[in-house]
């Protein structure tokens, strides 16, 4: 079906309707045909049927009435020997006078039944009127006529009539039609079709004969009491059911073929129809996709001149205008693309032109936009003859005042005076001129100007005007995307306030000179500056004046640079410069030297001198493969190596400083880790009483074993920890430790051994200090004097009154408060006086000189008169020789931890000495009595 219509949905619906309205009509015509035939054969065969019903009894009653003559005649009849003769009406007479018997008159073979009959039915009842009756008496199936009447003489006469005469005739019916009589008893008189005696009967009580609805078959009623006495006779006329009608079966056969005819008829009359219909139709369809599809198509002819042919002169006026907005929408949407695309602005105009080329045939075009170095020139592009040509010319400033100040096109038909300004662009040629500035926002960005050649008064339709305005804006809003974008640029890699290349334009340019560096087979160097006391600026005179010394940082770097380096601000008073050399480094290092001398002078921020200095750090590398980042973390290194000596100076990076910082590193990642993973332990170094020369208490001292790494220094991760919340996590550990290993040992039987744990200026400071250690007391069921809390100097350096309340706070909980490291650090005599203190531990940089240096015993000296006359204990920390024990001895001090006596041990040795008891220490013993 797709392929009859072209794969045409609707033809075939189309012909789908056509065939339902045609064969509709045809199929009820041929139905109602077909009955109404059969309505009319069948009245037609019942009238027929009548008729002959009629006409059989008819002359049944005629012959009847004859035989009846010749039962009053006394003539015998004369048998014919010729076949076509007709009968004789009585097979045989009997004669029955008054009074007397019967006799046979002829048919004596016959007679003996008749006389049979006439003594069975004895006289006739009424004289006057022929009787007319039926004998059965041969048996089932035989009737036999008889007709018993009384002649004029008076006498009887009883005759049989010959069936032969009677029904002669009755059995010519034509084939399928029989006939058969009926006198009211179930068995027939006469059929002329034995097989049809059984489908023949008489309804009781019916008066007439009728046309039977369910047989084929028609009554008539003989009146046999006009001319005889006895019962009426019926005959009944019809046809046989097993064999068709003809006629009927003929017009069955000829309405299918009929109907056939007419739907197959309207079929063809449909398809060409529809074809002549569809074809135009699929040739709109085929063009409309081949314009759906943008493919360039030929005018489309449908070869009809009735409404598809002007459909089709509509249609080729449409995808003449629509390939053309195709086309503009095409070359729009790709100047579009290049604008988001962020392509050069020459390649974006140059697109323009060649468009306007298209759309302005024979008119000169050009598109000149305001560019670097000066007002007043232009870089230009005008539509030639192959491609668009870019060059540089001089545009007159009041030309674009002008053009700036309009809003719409300037005419050279109206302004005269544009003519000359334009015509070196366009050429001399041009009659007219129009110019449209290149105008979006506030800015204007350049013109648009058109010359044309031919009549003055010619000039563009509105369609081109319009897609002239059209490309014209994007002109407008390619040069201010172009310019917005060079401002993003150079923002995105500049800093703003000093002009220097900001942290990603640095990676860049370090990144590019890397790579230079490695193609030119030279060296890179890179100087980290970092002024020293710039937050000391900021802070004092204002983020003003921090702006403004920033300013004159960044000009006295220019100034130092040699030609051809890079300088950029890297972070707020970070400076970072690059620059390539030969050599082994020499010009680096002098660069260095020369910028700590230039920024090392003073400047002037406002109305103050400011001295902010700089430390530089060095990197020279010439490792084309390396990469920015880890160039700016090896700088870095080396930058913090000259400030912790000092500042002011530089210093070279060494690879030392990069292991140093990449342990460092190790150490911020797994510090964190390094409880919950059970790699923190404690040891535990003893403190021996000067009198008794016993281990007086025990100092915990924090350790860590890394599984892989190894033991690492407490002087490596605790000033990590102290950087950060996490010395507090650390703290907390190291007290619940403690308390836990003072309760194991109080069970043991130690109850009088406090153990010394350090705490950092974040624990002291920290509101969650006194809880921690309630908790762990009550946790643990130790009293608080167990514990012995160290603090250094170093909690002295910012809230001093709020650090003196906190430790009151603790003493008065029965803590033990030690002030570890005296005299290298912060404190002064002021408060240390109202320090709630116990215990003061001097610091091993006073013992270690002992007996040596005559300075280190006066001080010494001072500091356990000082202890003593605020009556603290003191505790001498790093003794490791006898000479340095006697010392301290002789002085007085009250305890002593040092390597002489014991390195810090695990709890297991600690028990172990406390176990031995020696009434005295051997050690002490000597020191005393020397």
């Amino acid at each position: 079906m797709n392929r009859l219509f072209n794969g045409s949905r609707i033809g075939g619906r189309v012909f789908g309707m056509f065939m339902l309205a045609a064969a509709t009509p045809l199929l009820l015509l041929a139905v109602l045909s077909q009955g109404t035939v059969d309505a009319a054969l069948r009245r037609s065969e019942a009238t027929a049927l009548k008729t002959s019903a009629k006409a059989a009894g008819m002359q049944t009653m005629e012959r009847l009435r004859v035989a009846r003559l010749a039962v009053g005649s006394d003539r015998k009849p004369v048998e014919s020997s010729r076949p076509r003769e007709m009968a004789s009406p009585l097979l045989a007479l009997v004669s029955v006078p008054k009074g007397g018997s019967p006799r046979a008159m002829y048919g004596a073979d016959r007679a003996i039944a008749l006389t049979t009959w006439i003594g069975l039915r004895g006289n006739s009842e009424d004289q006057g009127r022929d009787r007319l009756a039926v004998d059965r008496s041969r048996g089932p199936g035989a009737a036999d006529i008889v007709i018993d009447a009384v002649n004029d003489a008076g006498e009887r006469r009883v005759g049989l009539v010959n069936p032969a005469y009677l029904w002669e005739g009755a059995d010519e019916m034509p084939p399928g039609l029989w006939l058969c009589v009926l006198d009211g008893t179930p068995s027939p008189l006469y059929c002329s079709d034995p097989a049809a005696a059984h489908q023949v009967s008489e309804p009781p009580g019916a008066a007439s004969p009728a046309l039977a609805h369910e047989k084929p078959e028609a009554r008539w009623r003989l009146f046999v009491g006009a001319d005889f006495r006895g019962s009426d006779w019926l005959f009944v006329a019809g046809r046989d059911t097993s064999r068709s009608d003809a006629t009927a079966d003929e017009t069955r056969r000829l309405l299918p073929t009929v109907a056939a005819a007419g739907v197959l008829l309207a079929m063809m009359l449909s398809l060409v129809q529809i074809r002549r219909t569809l074809n135009p139709l699929n040739r709109l369809v085929a063009g409309a996709r081949e314009l759906a599809s943008r493919r360039s198509m030929s005018r489309l002819d449908v070869g009809s001149k009735d409404e598809f042919g002007e459909l089709a002169v509509a249609f080729n006026e449409m995808a003449f205008r629509l390939e053309a907005r195709f086309e503009e929408i095409e070359s729009l949407a790709a100047i579009d693309g290049d604008i988001v695309a962020q392509r050069p602005l020459a390649g974006i105009v140059a697109r323009i032109v060649a468009r306007l080329g298209d759309v302005l045939p024979g008119a000169s075009v050009m598109i000149a936009w305001i560019g670097p170095p000066a007002v007043g020139q232009a870089q230009v592009l005008r539509a030639g003859s192959t491609a668009p040509e870019l060059q540089a010319v001089e545009i007159d400033v009041a030309l674009l005042t002008r053009l700036a100040a309009s809003p719409e096109a300037l005419d050279c038909a109206t302004d005269a005076s544009m003519l000359p300004s334009l015509a070196p662009v366009l050429g001399n040629a041009c009659l007219r001129v129009l110019a449209l500035p290149l105008t979006w926002g506030e800015r204007c960005f350049g013109f648009l100007a058109i010359g044309q050649s031919g009549s003055a008064d010619a000039q563009p339709d509105a369609d081109s005007m319009r897609q002239v305005v059209e490309l014209k804006n994007r002109a407008a809003i390619a040069a201010s995307a172009a310019e917005r974008d060079q401002a993003l640029r150079w923002q995105a890699h500049h800093d703003s306030l000093t002009g220097l290349l900001n942290r990603n334009g640095i990676e860049q340019a370090l990144s590019s000179a890397i790579g230079n560096a490695g193609v030119e087979n030279r060296s890179l160097a890179l100087l980290l500056v970092d002024l020293d006391r710039f937050k000391a600026v900021n802070d004092g005179l204002g983020h003003a004046a921090g702006d403004s010394a920033l300013v004159q940082v960044a000009q006295r770097l220019r100034d130092c640079v040699p030609e051809g380096a890079v300088i950029g601000r890297h972070a707020g008073d970070e400076f970072v410069i690059v620059f390539g050399h030969t050599g082994p480094g020499e010009a680096a290092t002098a660069l260095a030297r020369t910028i700590c001398e230039k920024l090392g002078q003073p400047i002037l921020s406002g109305a103050e001198f400011v001295s902010v200095g700089a430390s530089v750090g060095v990197v020279i590398s010439s490792n084309r493969f390396e990469s920015t980042q880890r160039l700016l973390r090896c700088a870095d290194q080396a930058m913090y190596e000259a400030k912790r000596m000092g500042g002011g100076r530089y210093h070279v990076f060494e690879q030392k400083l990069d292991a140093k910082a990449e342990r460092l590193a190790w150490i911020e990642r797994e510090l964190p880790m390094a409880a919950s993973r059970g790699q923190l332990r404690l040891l535990y170094q003893p403190r021996v009483d000067r009198v008794s020369g016993r281990i007086n208490s025990v100092e915990a001292l924090l350790r860590w074993q890394h599984p892989v790494h190894g033991p690492c220094s407490p002087m490596e991760f605790i000033p990590v920890a102290e950087r950060s919340e996490l010395i507090e996590h650390i703290g907390r550990w190291v007290i619940d430790a403690a308390c836990a290993q003072a309760r194991q040992w109080r069970q043991l039987g130690f109850s009088s051994l406090p153990i010394a744990v350090n705490l950092s200026s974040r624990q002291i400071s920290s509101d969650r200090l006194l809880p921690d250690l309630q908790s762990a007391f009550a946790r643990h069921a130790v009293p608080p004097s167990a514990i012995e809390l160290e603090i250094t100097e170093s909690v002295f350096v910012e809230q001093t009154e709020s650090t003196i309340a906190r430790l009151h706070l603790l003493r008065s909980e029965g803590l033990i408060i030690a002030l570890d490291d005296f005299g290298t650090g912060y404190s002064s005599m002021a408060y240390l006086r109202k320090l709630p203190l116990d215990i003061l531990k001097i610091d091993r940089a006073f013992i270690s000189d002992l007996g040596r240096e005559p300075s280190a015993l006066a001080l010494a000296q001072a500091i356990v008169t000082l202890a003593q006359s605020l009556g603290m204990r003191t505790v001498a920390e790093g003794v490791e020789t006898a000479e340095q024990l006697r010392v301290l001895s002789s002085l007085g001090c009250d305890e002593f931890q040092g390597y002489l006596f014991s390195r810090p041990v695990e709890p297991d040795s600690v028990f172990e000495m406390l176990r031995e008891r020696p009434a005295r220490h051997a050690l002490l013993r000597e020191a005393c009595t020397v």
